[in-house]
């Protein structure tokens, strides 16, 4: 089977801007090489999360890896292989513990029923002034959702791996299991929604807003339709994914706004591995930090 989504080397090779990709052999989770200080180097996981085509295989990889040159490894887990796998005990982690629930939506149970009068009354609203669903070539949208993604981009201060380039975008919308769900008005489209689709599961991974989204109401136009489309892909479960930025807050907006749409939860873990246990020492003595809440300690972000 091909591999699709997260799982793919079209959506690895699509960040390779921010490292060297490299496949581990036996779980196949994709991670990111990435420079320390021009002499070391450590591994992390792709964004948002990874995903393994065979999770119990990694504690073999981990072991293989603390025979190579790296000196750590962190990644986040695929929400969806949450409730398989025992985390803390899967492999040796030096670090493991819950990162942020993701929100979900369970496609067998009444979804649109389940929702709150208002929310339904707000996704009508904006179901009226836009059309919205999915397209059969997302490449031809790729320089109309990248000025978009500026604007996401400046809006909230986006960088590093989530200030994704162009090329990157353009790569994304190619990727094997892409679905795109577009809004569109009297003027064009107001805004998208990228999903990869696993099988019977699908992540949105990406939304897009045109300037005029927020007055038309488009991000419930576009929840609704990526939901009524993964029903027509015969998906099961849609992941919503979380708030914004590497803490739980419960008072975010956008994780409160994902919240009125979800029908369950998914955690996430957040898990690392020192590999090279003096050099990790050294580094962390050099950058002059011991913090537990971070991980590698010796790098801030």
């Amino acid at each position: 089977m091909v591999p699709n989504g997260y799982l793919s080397p079209e959506y690895a090779q699509s960040l390779a801007e921010f490292g060297e990709i490299v496949r581990l052999p036996r779980s196949g989770i994709r991670l990111l090489r990435r420079d320390i200080d021009g002499v070391h180097h450590d591994l992390c996981g792709l964004y948002p999360y990874a995903m393994a085509r065979d999770w119990a295989a990694i504690a073999e990889d981990i072991a293989e890896l603390r025979e190579g040159d790296a000196v750590s490894l962190v990644l986040v887990t695929d929400p969806f292989a949450a409730e398989r796998c025992d985390w803390p005990t899967i492999a040796v982690w030096d670090m493991c513990r819950p990162f942020k629930p993701h929100q979900v939506v369970d496609l067998g149970r009444d979804w649109r029923g389940e929702r709150k009068k208002k929310l339904r009354y707000l996704t009508r609203r904006a179901l009226a002034a836009q059309r919205v669903g999915p397209v059969e070539n997302p490449g031809d949208y790729a320089t109309l959702l990248w000025k978009f993604y500026r604007r996401t981009i400046d809006r909230f201060g986006l960088t590093g791996i989530q200030a994704m380039s162009e090329a990157a975008i353009a790569d994304q919308l190619a990727v094997p299991g892409a679905a795109l769900i577009v809004a569109h008005d009297e003027e064009g489209p107001t805004g998208a929604m990228l999903c990869f689709d696993h099988g019977h599961t699908s992540n949105s991974h990406l939304l897009f807003l045109s300037d005029r989204a927020e007055r038309l109401g488009t991000s419930y136009a576009l929840y609704y339709g990526c939901l009524e489309a993964a029903e027509d892909r015969h998906c099961r479960l849609v992941n919503f994914g979380s708030g914004a930025g590497a803490v739980d807050d419960p008072g975010d907006g956008l994780l409160r706004f994902k919240r009125r749409w979800a029908n369950r939860e998914a955690a996430t873990w957040l898990c690392g591995a020192i590999l090279d246990r003096n050099r990790y020492t050294e580094l962390c003595r050099q950058a002059g930090t011991a913090n537990d809440d971070y991980f590698p300690a010796y790098r801030t972000t």
